[in-house]
């Protein structure tokens, strides 16, 4: 007779695993989808291939607003044939008492899933080592790795008022934790860069909305290392434009290389001031999300604190190969994903991004939060909206520049009109002269 293997080994807590894999689908497809409304597992969590399908397609069914039970998970994995047996969801429904059970067993198969991560990871580090990989690389791919073996989604404690409302007291005591943007007046409004939130600032082409992340990213890396994603232009043409408000040599001279001496000698004064800015530049233009969220950590990890991000700009980013949803659907997925990183780092994220031209085409040209280009959510998920407008062709206010906050989940809206330098790469708040 075959003995039960022991408590503790692969063995049994795979089986484990598997039979909370089951119990778990069942109370989804038992209470009609109702616990994947506090649950936190995702189908890449599950060992058994047939078991993500099966989540998959609750999941699917959930965020149209059809309730996943036997039937309409069966005809949705046969709209994509999948091969379930339609069989094997009624016995996954009949075998759970109640869905109240749901989540523990949900956390069984989440730490399923982080034994079978932590296995995958030492598994590639000792290929790597076998293989006499560079020392660097190897730690570099295990910390990777090891990153990605918690779930991000982990089950959070449930706690109340009584032991939550002292702590938000205690915070009320402490200094207010924000950093001044480069424009007293936008501080008004904003009261400063808040740790955690989304900022989006949005503008036509040639608004200035480039000069404004710079400046802003130049900011923050007075105060930690700061991530500037440019998906458009090149790090030697970000560091031109640094180079010309810092030294205020006209930027056009060093476009076209026709510095005076004069000017090499403001250059040389100001260099020493931008060598010491924590600032990281990413200049490819057909990075993922992915790719953003790995260069973000990557910069956090070495060299702390992290103070911001600055993404330049958001209708850039490339979808995963193989992403076949819309491009509105996916640029309102990329905004969560960067709120998400806003909270996951606790620093503002500074989202960059265009408008289309609902606004050249209005009387007056001034922009709306509608004129947001390919999707809604960049207004839901952003804490606040900052629209530029600038009347280039305007002899009287080509150098003005109006940031309109249109959206301002932390203060107030309001306009400020500020002094725009485009020949130093500059904008200038007139209070602080």
């Amino acid at each position: 007779m075959n003995s039960a293997p022991p408590e503790g080994s692969p063995s049994s807590h795979s089986e484990n695993t598997a039979e909370a894999e089951r119990n778990l689908l069942g109370a989804i497809l038992l209470s009609s989808g109702r616990v994947l409304d506090y649950l936190t597992v995702e189908p890449a969590d599950y060992a058994s291939p047939q078991h993500e399908q099966i989540h998959h397609a609750a999941l699917t069914l959930k965020a149209r607003g059809v309730p996943p039970d036997q039937v309409t998970v069966a005809e949705e994995l046969i709209k994509h044939q999948a091969r379930v047996d339609s069989g094997y969801l009624h016995a996954l429904a009949s075998r759970t008492a109640t869905p109240s059970s749901a989540e523990y067993y949900a956390h069984i198969v989440i730490e399923g899933a982080a034994r079978r991560r932590a296995l995958q990871a030492a598994n590639e580090i000792r290929v790597m080592v076998d293989s006499h990989a560079d020392p660097q690389q190897i730690q570099e791919k295990a910390q990777k790795a090891l990153d990605g073996i918690t779930p991000a989604a982990a089950l959070d404690p449930v706690r109340f008022t009584e032991e939550t409302l002292a702590e938000s007291l205690a915070e009320l005591e402490s200094e207010r934790k924000y950093i001044p943007t480069p424009w007293p007046s936008l501080d008004d409004m904003l009261g400063g860069l808040i740790p955690g939130a989304l900022y989006t600032i949005g503008a036509r082409p040639g608004a200035g909305k480039t000069v404004a992340g710079v400046q802003l990213a130049t900011a923050l890396a007075r105060h930690g290392s700061v991530p500037f994603i440019s998906l458009e232009m090149s790090t030697a043409e970000l560091h031109n434009r640094m180079l010309s408000a810092a030294a205020k040599v006209p930027f056009g001279r060093i476009r076209d290389r026709e510095l005076t001496e004069d000017d090499w000698n403001k250059i040389a004064h100001a260099v020493p001031a931008l060598e010491k800015l924590s600032l990281t530049i990413m200049d490819r233009p057909n990075a993922t999300i992915g790719e953003i969220r790995r260069f973000v950590t990557a910069a956090a990890r070495t060299r702390a604190p992290l103070a911001g991000v600055v993404l330049d700009y958001l209708q850039l980013i490339e979808s995963p190969p193989g992403d076949k949803r819309p491009r509105h659907e996916y640029i309102a997925s990329l905004t969560r994903e960067l709120k998400i990183l806003a909270k996951e780092h606790q620093v503002p994220v500074i989202l960059l991004s265009q408008l289309n031209r609902g606004s050249a085409q209005r009387e007056d040209k001034l922009p709306q939060l509608a004129d947001l280009r390919e999707s809604g959510a960049i207004e839901q998920d952003s804490d606040a909206v900052i629209l530029l407008h600038r009347l280039a062709d305007d002899p009287d206010k080509m150098h003005e520049i109006d940031f309109r906050v249109a959206k301002n989940r932390h203060g107030r809206p309001g306009k400020a009109t500020l002094d725009f330098w485009g020949h130093y790469a500059t904008i200038r708040d007139p209070r602080s002269s």
